[in-house]
């Protein structure tokens, strides 16, 4: 059972639940950070779940990789080295494919601007958005990546490289 490729779509349905839960919260009581753990946690007896907050703070301390933050701050994608002509009909169809799916004016979608907190995305657009890349550009983005890819210039990034990854049974002999 493998614990990250089935949670991405619910890590991703989250997110946008947790968006709206702070949007809802006092100032003071705002969140600072949400975690979620890549990894299943142990199962307890009749599926409840309670973790005391010093384990959770041990977990933490001791294995940070385990778990996943949605503000983490993350490297920017590189487009280089691809074709700039590619690069630049890629960028356009993405676009596009955000305008249509957010109903908003393809001006009004910068390269890095964020799904979610500039464009008014939610998880069921977005997932919509994401099959109609993959529809488009005759690629399948892969589940584990949902959520990662948050901007026109992630998603153009992505089919890009899955565009000139080497196909399975062509690898060249030496």
């Amino acid at each position: 059972m493998g614990a990250i490729e089935e949670a991405d779509p619910i890590h991703l349905f989250l997110a946008f639940k947790l968006d709206e839960i702070q949007r809802q919260l006092t100032i003071i009581k705002l969140n600072k950070e949400f975690l979620f753990r890549r990894n299943e946690l142990p199962d307890r007896a009749n599926h409840i779940m309670k973790v005391k907050r010093y384990v959770l703070r041990e977990a933490l301390k001791n294995g940070k990789d385990d778990f996943t933050s949605f503000e983490e701050k993350r490297e920017g994608v590189s487009l280089e080295g691809f074709d700039p002509a590619e690069v630049k009909d890629v960028l356009a169809k993405v676009r596009s494919i955000f305008s249509k799916t957010l109903l908003l004016p393809e001006f009004k979608i910068g390269d890095t601007a964020i799904w979610t907190t500039d464009l008014g995305g939610d998880s069921m657009s977005y997932v919509a958005m994401v099959n109609d890349l993959n529809t488009a550009f005759q690629v399948d983005i892969p589940t584990e990546k949902y959520g990662k890819l948050t901007c026109v210039k992630d998603f153009a990034g992505e089919i890009l490289s899955l565009r000139h990854q080497p196909k399975k049974g062509s690898e060249q002999q030496k």
